[in-house]
């Protein structure tokens, strides 16, 4: 997937700089990234460990309390060599909620590393590992938007 960013994507620290700009705008979800630069205009940016959602996040519609609610992400980037985008190579997007009554898991991966028709390269897991559901490729943005609209985004 190319991301289309404008004329800001520079670098990978550009990239970065996005990414954190994403989560400090998504009010539920607490900010903390990490990064590991391959070079200049690639590396990995991850969540570090899963980030909390905060406690007793109550989703208004539907009176749904997200407790011990978690999200997690890790993205391989390569940010183009005109600054017209960047190409993710792999990614992994992953929510975890659970109280006393349920428990909701999903994670979005592209796993070029084990694509086969059995195993494709964009997939989705629902509550267990298998089966993987085959996806079109999503984006931290598009999973962040899902997730603020479910949790209600600061609306307790």
């Amino acid at each position: 997937m190319t991301v289309a960013l404008g004329d800001t994507m520079k670098d990978f620290e550009s990239y970065c700089a996005y990414v954190d700009s994403i989560i400090v705008s998504s009010k539920p979800i607490h900010h903390k990234i990490k990064k590991q630069r391959i070079n200049k205009m690639s590396g990995w940016i991850s969540s570090n460990r899963a980030i909390p959602v905060p406690a007793a996040t109550t989703r208004q519609s539907t009176g749904v309390q997200y407790k011990n609610a978690s999200f997690d992400f890790i993205e391989n980037i390569s940010v183009r060599a005109d600054g017209r985008g960047v190409d993710k190579i792999s990614y992994i997007y992953e929510f975890e909620c659970w109280n006393s009554l349920t428990k909701l898991y999903f994670r979005y991966e592209k796993d070029p590393e084990h694509a086969e028709p059995n195993h494709p390269l964009h997939h989705l897991h629902v509550d267990t590992k298998e089966p993987r559901y085959p996806t079109a490729e999503v984006s931290l943005e598009q999973i962040i938007e899902f997730l603020c609209t479910q949790l209600g985004c600061g609306q307790n």
